[in-house]
């Protein structure tokens, strides 16, 4: 995974330590085993599909073994807006026919490959045959029985199942500890744990989206945007004559006042603290228990922190 000495703190974990080796990815055990023999022999022997839910790294994968196995040699495409039979008889078939400068193979990657339409999946299926001595094709798709019978049957094809919860663990872990956040393994196993429970979304970004929000050490003074968002109702009264009261310092204390007593700053409450404002935030819904997250999942601190920001006025 990647990381910098000067982590850029405006970009999400998920985006900041993107996989660039399979050690990286959150894998059922099965795929990781059928994905690593590609890059420990050298060779994609067959074209390859990759298919299964939003969010289980197929991309990824897909672009670790371009990488690994046919570096500059390849043409990626998304199938979604690359999906008539005129790009597949001219850019397609133009690329495919010809001999790779480097190495013995090249590769086409189309990614999201549902969105092919039939002429074209026709036409893959004749390129697919014609030039597999040279060129092997790699799909991704969420929905396999979207491509024709034929077109599949030419793949080897890999199920990308919803990782498991030690796996998401494992990879959450180097993450942290990457970050600087001292926490015991059987910690991260809980919160992984109770985040997928209740059918949540189960894929790494989700996990790492509402990791970031509860352990990343924000810059002092910083303030989430997500936040500054949903109080953006606030922000407009400071045009009206109202605004030296939404300064008074008496609101944001009576906030931190509720956290220290571990009291529910529920819808209720915060409509009554900011009715003399004439404000209304609907949005807003913060629970200050275990999680200290409201239902978008951002912080109460963050949330006190953006709020304190609007009481101190421009």
């Amino acid at each position: 995974m990647t990381e910098s000495n000067e982590k850029n703190t405006h970009t999400s974990w998920h985006e900041r330590y993107r996989p660039e080796d399979f050690e990286a990815m959150a894998l059922d055990p099965e795929v990781r085993r059928q994905l690593e023999a590609f890059t420990r022999d050298g060779v994609l022997r067959d074209h390859l599909l990759l298919y299964g839910p939003p969010g289980t790294g197929k991309t990824t994968v897909a672009k670790i073994i371009i990488k690994v196995l046919f570096g500059p040699m390849m043409l990626e495409l998304n199938a979604s807006k690359d999906r008539g039979i005129e790009v597949i008889r001219g850019t397609v078939e133009m690329f495919a026919k010809t001999f790779p400068m480097i190495g013995r193979f090249k590769a086409v990657f189309m990614d999201e490959a549902e969105g092919l339409t039939d002429d074209a999946q026709d036409a893959l299926r004749g390129l697919m045959e014609k030039y597999s001595f040279q060129t092997k094709f790699i799909f991704t798709t969420n929905h396999r029985g979207k491509l024709i019978a034929p077109l599949r049957d030419r793949c080897e094809q890999i199920e990308m199942n919803t990782p498991p919860v030690d796996e998401c663990a494992r990879v959450l872990g180097s993450i942290l500890k990457a970050e600087g956040v001292e926490i015991e393994l059987s910690a991260v196993l809980n919160f992984v744990t109770n985040h997928f429970s209740g059918g949540k979304d189960r894929t790494l970004r989700t996990l790492l989206r509402a990791a970031q929000r509860q352990w990343e050490k924000k810059v002092p003074g910083a303030v989430d945007q997500g936040v500054i968002t949903l109080l953006a109702d606030i922000k407009k009264v400071f045009e009206s004559e109202q605004a030296d009261r939404l300064r008074s310092p008496g609101l944001v204390e009576r906030l931190r006042g509720m956290e220290r007593q571990r009291l529910r700053l529920d819808e209720r409450r915060l409509s009554d603290l900011l009715r003399p404002l004439g404000i209304t935030v609907r949005q807003i819904w913060v629970d200050v228990g275990s999680t200290k997250m409201n239902k978008q999942g951002y912080l109460l601190s963050q949330f006190q922190d953006a709020f304190a920001l609007f009481l101190k006025g421009p």
